[in-house]
């Protein structure tokens, strides 16, 4: 079933104009390796053109999605926090907080400010956080993505992506991670190389 799953992804790929030019083992080896997470949405994962290789780009709901399958956390999510929302620290446990606008009228002219990652415990509990600002998504994304002149500024919605993509994958390096979890961390960004 993997194979199936690895050789139709391999067939819509190259139909792809840009990622046609790439190398062919490349390609194989990122649907074979994107194939045995059984993701359930196409949106996950994203083959990005590396030169004439693939690298993984996994998305913010792939972290997500494998995180949640630990069945520790009734919900594991990430949002944008924007410049009408409350960003404090909780005293006793250091964790940063977002107290969000409910209000949508006030949100239809809000700037976004900043990214937000949580875990909700199977007791409803926040159990860990991530927070950043804007512009430490930004530096991180320069210092750390092999892609960010090429990706993550294409427009407001990839850049917001990408950074929700930031904030959860730093969460899930801290959370109980299954061997899963830790494997889809290693692959995030791998450019596939030449057999041998």
């Amino acid at each position: 079933e993997q194979i199936m799953k690895a050789k139709s992804s391999a067939l819509s790929l190259s139909s792809n104009p840009v990622l046609s030019k790439c190398d062919q083992f490349s390609l194989i080896k990122y649907c074979f390796e994107m194939a045995r997470y059984n993701f359930s949405r196409e949106d996950c994962a994203y083959p990005v053109p590396y030169g004439n290789k693939v690298q993984a780009q996994i998305g913010y709901k792939g972290f997500r999605e494998i995180a949640m399958r630990s069945n520790k956390y009734n919900n594991i999510d990430a949002s944008i926090v924007y410049d009408c929302d409350k960003v404090k620290r909780n005293r006793q446990s250091g964790a940063i907080e977002v107290e969000f606008e409910e209000d949508v009228s006030k949100l239809e002219k809000a700037k976004p400010i900043g990214y937000f990652a949580y875990a909700i415990n199977k007791n409803n509990e926040l159990v860990n956080s991530v927070y950043m600002s804007k512009e430490q998504c930004e530096h991180h994304g320069r210092i750390y993505s092999k892609t960010y002149n090429s990706t993550w500024g294409k427009d407001e919605n990839t850049f917001n992506k990408m950074c929700m993509k930031t904030v959860i994958k730093q969460l899930c390096g801290k959370l109980d991670a299954t061997p899963e979890l830790e494997r889809l961390i290693a692959q995030d960004q791998i450019v596939y190389g030449k057999k041998g």
